[in-house]
């Protein structure tokens, strides 16, 4: 309460006092840019001649005045003024502050229904009246204006715990909020200094935006002067009537957009992307970082791509992992180059081009692709960090290299692939299967240095090149069930095979197809119309175990040694006995035994139409078939 501090038997001690009086420099006016008065009563010792309290244009205080004494605080014993700046009062350190000041030109108070001249009469008044308030309101005028402006007078309290009595004056301000397409209304409101201009600034969206420097950001807080703002009711910092001439959307420099480019600025932490103007067409990170990228928010969708020598991503290093959106295109050399790179969402891709991901050493991404449907060349070639299973049931083409040196995936899967380009798979080292059933044709040497592949079922394909399988020396089992042809040494030196599923529809099986296969223990090959030299030749245990090798009523010609060191025993569709100058089978010989094309005395069985089979035994020394 003001009585509490400042007792009407005071203020008349000092304001009766012909040695000390309040004065003021002039009116209350903008003679002073001072911000706050103070004016110090203080009890002590003697008293002494009194100085004029004034308003001092340097500072933002009321001072003591200078020369003869003025108000201030003597010894803490004794009554009067005295001493140069003596003191007043009946002992002790009592002092009441009265903070308060303005740079409006005021003419006049009001209070009660009273108008005062200065302030000194209107707080003589109200310590008369007996104020019991922690916080009352005056009102005050200024010259020029026609209504009255109010004025907060507040006690110490618990809402003015610093000062003993502060004054604040009510001041104007003005500002304009930026509006679609230009600035909206002026709007006017009033404050206090202590409380500052309350202004609620409108929320902001994701297509609220700031460029600067040619980059485009997202505007996430308003700026006004030099202080940023969030949206909602805030209050600024003023003094004065005053005009707020700039509030505007201040850019969050996360990132930003140049044009079709992502411009990241931030170096560390999972950055989440908003955009819905347009697609993203390639990002650019900081120098050095490590940035996870999460664009599953961009409705614009992505669709970037880039060349070898400046591919998707500047500074590639720094990114380790993206989650993409809904709406993705990513082109070629992508994200070429991204050695960090070690987790990526791919699920919506629906192609994956040209080297997007090839060098992306750390990638460990699941390739459980469902809605890819093409693999450009190069697609995830060097991505040796990549592993396990590879499914991709839509995908109806895997370009060259596509998987090249994917040293870690242990099976691929593309059961609707029509097309697998050269080297496709080459030196994935620990691929173990491989089902490329819907494949009409492969290029040269797919699987070429896959040495732990052991099955693969090619059951589509028409035909094979002779270096699709070089190298997959621990192959087991393979299903060629739509091939028309087999290459010459498509299978030479397999020692590991052991199960080969021939079409019904193969005619040809050409010059060491599957030379050395000694683990090879039964194939039909009834459909082949030519068996090449040396097809079979070294395949031990052909025929063993219960095995057999069949073979169909179409066969006219099987070349020299093309069953050399394979035991049988052998089943013809046709009688083997006659010879192919009689319409028989031509047996090829070049005379040298070595070359013979079975070993002399191996079997061989022959059903006729009526239901009677006929055994056959070899003999090299006539290079035919005899009966007994």
């Amino acid at each position: 309460m003001i009585s509490r501090f400042f007792s009407k038997k005071l203020l008349s001690h000092i304001l009766n006092s012909n040695s000390t009086r309040i004065s003021y420099t002039g009116t209350i006016k903008a003679v002073a840019i001072c911000l706050a008065a103070i004016l110090l009563f203080s009890c002590g010792g003697g008293g002494g001649g009194g100085g004029m309290a004034a308003f001092d244009s340097s500072s933002d205080h009321l001072h003591n005045g200078g020369g003869g004494g003025g108000w201030g605080k003597g010894a803490s014993n004794g009554n009067g003024f005295g001493g140069k700046g003596g003191g007043f009062g009946s002992g002790g350190d009592t002092e009441i502050t009265i903070t308060g000041n303005t740079t409006l030109n005021v003419t006049s108070y009001t209070y009660n229904g009273t108008t005062y001249s200065d302030i000194t009469s209107l707080m003589t008044a109200m310590v008369e009246a007996g104020i019991s308030e922690d916080i009352t309101y005056v009102d005050f005028m200024v010259d020029g204006e026609t209504a009255p402006r109010k004025a907060r007078i507040r006690a110490n309290s618990a809402a003015n715990p610093s000062d003993d009595i502060t004054f604040d004056y009510q001041y104007q301000a003005t500002y304009t909020l930026p509006a679609d397409g230009g600035a909206g209304p002026t709007q006017t409101v009033f404050y206090y200094k202590n409380d500052g201009v309350p202004i609620t600034l409108p929320p902001l969206s994701d297509s609220d935006y700031v460029t600067e420097d040619g980059v485009t950001y997202h505007a996430n807080k308003w700026k006004i002067g030099s202080n940023l703002y969030s949206p909602g009711n805030v209050s600024v910092p003023a003094v004065g009537d005053v005009t707020i001439s700039t509030i505007e959307k201040a850019p969050d420099k996360t990132y930003g957009f140049d044009g079709g480019t992502l411009v990241v600025n931030k170096t560390s932490g999972t950055i989440q992307i908003k955009n819905d103007s347009q697609p993203v067409t390639s990002i650019q990170l900081p120098a050095s970082g490590n940035v996870t990228l999460d664009l599953s928010s961009t409705t614009a969708g992505v669709d970037f791509a880039g060349t070898e020598t400046s591919p998707g991503v500047t500074n590639p290093a720094s990114l380790i992992a993206v989650t993409m959106s809904p709406n993705v295109y990513i082109g070629d050399y992508g994200f070429y180059g991204c050695s960090n790179l070690t987790t990526i969402d791919l699920s919506n891709c629906d192609m994956i081009r040209h080297h997007t991901f090839a060098g992306c050493t750390k990638l460990s991404c699941s390739l459980n692709l469902p809605n890819c449907t093409r693999l450009s060349p190069s697609a995830f070639e060097g991505c040796t960090n990549l592993s396990g299973a590879v499914s991709m049931p839509s995908c109806t083409q895997v370009s060259e290299h596509a998987f090249k040196d994917c040293q870690n995936i242990t099976s691929v899967s593309f059961p609707a692939c029509t097309w697998v380009g050269s080297e496709a798979f080459k030196d994935c080292t620990r691929l173990v299967s491989a089902d490329l059933s819907g494949c009409t044709s492969v290029e040269n040497a797919i699987f070429s240095g896959c040495t732990s592949l052991k099955t693969a079922n090619l059951s589509g394909c028409s035909a094979l090149s002779p270096s699709v399988f070089t190298g997959c020396t621990a192959l087991e089992s393979v299903n060629l069930s739509g091939c028309i042809n087999i290459a010459e040494d498509t299978f030479n030196g397999f020692t590991s095979l052991k199960t080969v599923t021939v079409s019904s529809a193969c005619t040809e099986i050409k010059d060491r197809a599957f030379n050395g296969c000694n683990k090879l223990e039964s194939i039909d090959i009834s459909s082949c119309t030519i068996i090449g030299e040396s097809a079979f030749e070294g395949c031990a245990r052909l025929g063993s175990n219960g095995g057999s090798v069949t073979f169909g009523s179409g066969l006219t010609t099987i070349e020299q040694a093309a069953f050399q060191g394979v035991p049988g025993p052998f089943y013809f569709n046709r009688d083997p006995s006659i010879p192919s100058s009689s319409g028989g089978i031509g047996f090829g010989t070049d005379g040298a035994a070595e070359h013979s094309v079975f070993n002399d005395g191996v079997t061989a069985y022959w059903t006729d139409g009526g239901g009677t089979t006929h055994t056959y035994i070899w003999q090299l020394i006539y290079n035919r078939w005899y009966e007994i």
